[in-house]
């Protein structure tokens, strides 16, 4: 049985309800660390305007942000689930270059492993010796 990292869209919910720019964490951690600038630029506009309505706004995003950014972690864990990689599902792509591939697929094809040999130092000193200055 195979268990996928899902993240919870309600629990990022209420962790951006309740904490902010900073229950952002949770889904995101780059969209933490933007949203908290954000928040922490937000309370000084707030304390110049007298108006909770810089940080309101910043909240409010950071909970859209927070959601979004749960579901694109999900959709991106079922399809490594699904295929192994990031990569649309096997029957619509047709992977012939490594340059095709995708960072997080790694398909690699099955060779013949090549038997070991061990060397004497004679023999690695006849192969090393036209190379010697």
């Amino acid at each position: 049985m195979l268990l996928v990292p899902y993240k919870s869209v309600a629990a990022a919910l209420v962790l951006a309800v309740l904490f902010g720019p900073i229950g952002v964490f949770y889904s995101t951690f780059i969209g933490g660390i933007i949203m908290s600038i954000f928040g922490l630029i937000s309370i000084g506009t707030m304390a110049s305007m007298k108006s909770p309505l810089p940080m309101a706004t910043v909240w409010l995003i950071g909970i859209v942000w927070a959601m979004a950014a749960v579901r694109v972690y999900n959709r991106a864990m079922l399809k490594i689930a699904v295929n192994g990689c990031l990569l649309e599902p096997a029957e619509k792509v047709t992977v012939t270059t490594k340059k095709n591939r995708s960072f997080f697929c790694r398909n690699k094809k099955a060779t013949p492993k090549e038997e070991s040999s061990v060397e004497t130092e004679a023999e690695v000193e006849e192969n090393t010796a036209s190379w010697r200055l």
